[in-house]
């Protein structure tokens, strides 16, 4: 597995947190990256399937699993560690159970510094109170020069005496507020020379230090650490460790359950240590379960706990750097660097008029970042770049975009957010100049959109169709009479030549549109300066007069927009990635003089349909080669074809089956209209067979292909040499109206790979037959992962239909179908519908289905006599899911 792409992308594509927040504060609660939050609740899931045999038995062999995992990790032995909550819960155990070095003799005091982790101060301090003790706390006085300094206050204190009554020390691996690595390894073996145990809160350790941290090479006594933080666990994983495994098996959790005296069976896979800090009573445990797959994040998806520390390490320091530089606090660190935290940073801010520098006030500028600005460390430098004075002052705005250090300083999460403002806010002509000086690499569209409100404004928002919508609020006519596309457009062709980095512009999410299609295809000629647009060199084989009407078309349109265009600006090229669908001159122009220009097309899906013949020179064969020649074949993943002329061409056949094969990691062909396979309109039988042949070696070559739709073609007695030999595992097979009989269903029947398909449609075939509906009943079973089933308007009783759903009742722990078409050519009788539903409303999974014809089928001298019999009929069919309460599924 190649290692995934850090940086902005690994958040979008690998985390959940919100796109709109500046996130820099992992060490506090740390965000649990996708793949082990799916984990997470995959496990969840398993308990709810069956809790009891979850809690008494699966849960302790999945646990001591982990404890592995965690020992051969961290390198450790088994019994030394246990998997806890949190860095508190060890904390507290260790500070609270009866250990000898506590219980030997009355009072003591425990050791610890004053840049402690609050929550342990605090859990020493009552600790000391119940034990009658004392707390004796080291003021660490800042700045420390450097290691050898921070060791000699160290000590300093020990000299003051009174060393034999220390029972135990608390001390820092990393500290939390400040940002210093502790020399652990040298403070262990100065308190140990007093005779001193010592614990580490290593909260911040494991993931952050380097080398990767090793509990056998360190020399304390207990170690607390996180795996949630800087291991990317899910939250509420984290571990003790006791070196000694006798004092271990003395520890007390602060609660005390089952594994107080648990039973020999449990005792076998583990030890009481860990059975103590696990079996605490019912609880979810699923995180600390999630730390084998976040091991396996580290190990085999991000390539490594080396390859992390590296970059992590040195994206904070060059943060660290321009943030000091910018508020002119260089110099200014409170320790040495070999002291500095990996990725925690210490920075000193400059001071604020708002805010005091007192605790309360330090809680507050937090709050307020997090509430008010979803920023936390460069809005103190950008708090005058108010975005409202920025979109209402394009004067003010391009002197801001014209200083490279705010656009090298400034977020890219700053930039969106502008954008979402202006269009907000009505100032569309703020999109332009943004996007002409846009400081970052990669330019997402849909992220310039406020999409929580402007969706809501278009319609009730389903999931399903917000691509459509997000390309409606593009397309849409604004008061001036042009559309952000408009806008958008305009601003990458004046790209400025040296303040902006855009190299990539992704439409992902809005590029279904065919006005969208248009609209971003005209890009090279939009560039292209009025005069030259007349004198295009053709490579394609374009009607002249078509090229030469669309070329004047096109400068009348865009008249007014050429006077405030940089024509033939010399700007480093910007990869544009969007959909292509070959629908008029737009599409074909602009790829044909894509090279001429800074804009290169990169596309994974291609529609193509017959326009495309119209608008090609006479005489000129259907050669999708015209095409493909301008784009790189490889990023097709996508193909599309409908041309219903196709079928009288079998030359154009040929030449098409040649071309796909250039389409070497196709997952999905669509063939609609085109392969029509009738016997007549061929000079010579063996010329059909042969076809078949070839289209048949096509498809096995195709190894990724996975969805394959060849509806509306004749394809009678051919499916067998089309599919033989077929292996991939499809997911979606389209053979409607293929005009098929039982020898393909009884082929079809015979292909091992169709056990894959999710979506199946076999309708407008006439399987009337006895023979064809006995095949049916075979073959739906043998699809046993579908949730999608059409066979409508293929003629078949509703007895065959009726046998269908008795399957999936019968296998409703795994049937996945939701969505069934069995519509039919006339209605069924009244009993049929009824008992049909009866069925269907016994699939707990079926969503919906559908089961009415055509409205000109019901019995009536009238449309409107029609009307009512079919509106009786589907109130029937309501009242009868009601009283089986599937008031769910849907009926049409």
């Amino acid at each position: 597995m190649n290692p995934i792409e850090f940086g902005e992308k690994t958040r979008y594509d690998h985390y959940l947190m919100n796109q709109d927040v500046t996130y820099a504060n992992h060490g506090s609660y740390g965000p649990c990256p996708r793949f082990v939050y799916e984990e997470l609740q995959r496990i969840r899931f398993e308990q709810e399937k069956n809790p009891d045999r979850w809690f008494r038995l699966t849960k302790y062999t999945l646990y001591a699993d982990c404890v592995r995992a965690a020992a051969n990790r961290l390198d450790c032995d088994f019994e030394q560690i246990a998997l806890v909550d949190n860095a508190t819960v060890g904390i507290n155990a260790i500070l609270k159970s009866p250990l000898s070095s506590f219980t030997s003799k009355p009072g003591g005091t425990v050791l610890c510094i004053n840049l402690a982790y609050g929550s342990v101060l605090f859990t020493i301090e009552e600790m000391v109170k119940h034990r009658n003790m004392k707390m004796r706390k080291i003021d660490i006085q800042l700045p420390v020069k450097s290691k050898q300094d921070f060791i000699q206050q160290f000590e300093d204190e020990l000299r003051k005496g009174d060393v034999e009554n220390i029972r135990l020390a608390v001390i820092d691996h990393i500290t939390s507020s400040t940002a210093i690595l502790l020399p652990i390894n040298e403070l262990t073996d100065l308190l140990h020379e007093h005779g001193i145990p010592v614990v580490v809160d290593g909260a911040h350790g494991p993931g952050q230090v380097f080398p990767q941290l090793s509990l056998k090479t360190l020399t304390c006594d207990f170690y607390i650490g996180t795996f949630h933080k800087w291991m990317y666990a899910a939250r509420g994983c984290s571990f003790l460790f006791v070196r000694d495994p006798v004092i271990a098996n003395q520890l007390q959790p602060g609660n005390t359950s089952w594994g107080y005296r648990p039973p020999l069976s449990q005792l076998a896979i583990m030890t009481h240590f860990h059975l103590q800090f696990f079996h605490q009573g019912t609880r979810d445990e699923s995180a600390l379960l999630t730390l084998p797959k976040a091991i396996e994040f580290v190990d085999s998806m991000t390539g490594g706990f080396d390859r992390i520390y590296q970059y992590n390490s040195t994206l904070s320091q060059q943060a660290k750097t321009l943030l000091e530089q910018r508020w002119n606090t260089q110099e200014k660190d409170l320790v040495p660097s070999d002291m500095h935290a990996p990725y925690l940073k210490m920075i000193q801010l400059p001071d604020l008029v708002d805010y005091k520098r007192n605790d309360d006030d330090a809680v507050r500028l937090i709050n307020d970042l997090i509430e008010h600005h979803k920023l936390v460390s460069i809005i103190l430098r950008l708090r005058s770049l108010c975005i409202r004075k920025l979109i209402s002052n394009e004067r003010y705005l391009h002197s801001c975009l014209q200083e490279k250090h705010i656009l090298s300083s400034t977020p890219s999460n700053m930039f969106y957010s502008i954008a979402q403002e202006a269009i907000f806010m009505n100032e569309y002509q703020i999109i332009e100049i943004l996007i002409a000086y846009w400081p970052l690499v990669r330019l997402e569209i849909y992220r310039l959109l406020p999409l929580s409100s402007m969706l809501f404004q278009i319609h009730n928002q389903q999931p399903d169709d917000e691509i459509d919508s997000i390309a409606k609020i593009l397309e849409r006519k604004l008061p001036d009479g042009s559309s952000l596309v408009d806008y958008i457009v305009m601003g990458l062709v004046n790209k400025h030549q040296s303040l902006s980095r855009l190299k990539i512009v992704d439409f992902h999410r809005c590029s279904s549109s065919v006005q969208m299609t248009k609209e971003i295809f005209r890009l090279p000629l939009l560039w292209t300066s009025p005069e030259k647009r007349r004198s295009l060199q053709k490579r394609m084989s374009i009607e002249k007069t078509k090229l030469d009407k669309y070329i004047e078309g096109f400068n009348y349109v865009y008249q007014y927009y050429d006077k405030s265009i940089g024509h033939e600006a010399n700007f480093e090229s910007i990869k544009i990635i969007h959909d292509c669908q070959i629908i008029n001159e737009d599409t074909i122009v602009g790829l044909e003089i894509q090279q001429l220009t800074p804009f290169r097309f990169h596309f994974h899906k291609l529609w193509i349909n017959n326009y495309f013949r119209q608008i090609l020179a006479p005489n000129t064969s259907f050669d999708i080669n015209l095409v493909l020649t301008l784009t790189n074949v490889d990023n097709i993943t996508h193909f599309h074809l409908s041309d219903t002329n196709m079928e009288t061409t079998e030359n154009e056949l040929k030449l098409l089956v040649r071309c796909l094969s250039n389409l070497r990691n196709l997952r999905v062909l669509c063939l609609q209209r085109v392969l029509n396979l009738y016997p007549n309109r061929y000079t010579t039988p063996h010329i059909l067979m042969n076809l078949c042949t070839d289209f048949n070696r096509l498809l096995r070559r195709l190894i990724y292909l996975r969805k394959l739709d060849l509806s509306y073609s004749y394809l009678q007695s051919y499916i067998r040499i089309l599919f033989s030999g077929l292996i991939q595992p499809l997911e979606y097979l389209n053979l409607q109206d293929c005009r098929l009989i039982s020898n393909d269903l009884e082929f079809l029947l015979s292909m091992r790979n169709l056990r894959y398909l999710n979506e199946m449609n076999l309708s407008m075939n006439n399987f009337g037959t006895r023979t064809c509906s006995n095949i049916i009943l075979q073959l739906i079973p043998r699809c046993s992962q579908l949730t999608i089933l059409s066979i409508g308007y293929c003629s078949l009783q509703a007895s065959t239909i009726g046998q269908l759903a008795d399957y999936f009742i019968k296998e409703k722990i795994e049937t996945k179908i939701s969505y069934l078409s069995f519509k039919s050519i006339i209605p069924y009788y009244n009993y049929e519908f009824d008992v049909l539903l009866q069925k269907f409303g016994q699939i707990k999974t079926l969503k919906k289905i559908l089961l009415f014809p055509q409205l000109h089928t019901y019995p009536g001298a009238n449309d409107d006599e029609r009307e009512i019999v079919a509106r009786e009929l589907y109130r029937r069919c309501c009242q009868t899911l009601q009283t089986l309460n599937r008031q769910d599924l849907e009926i049409l």
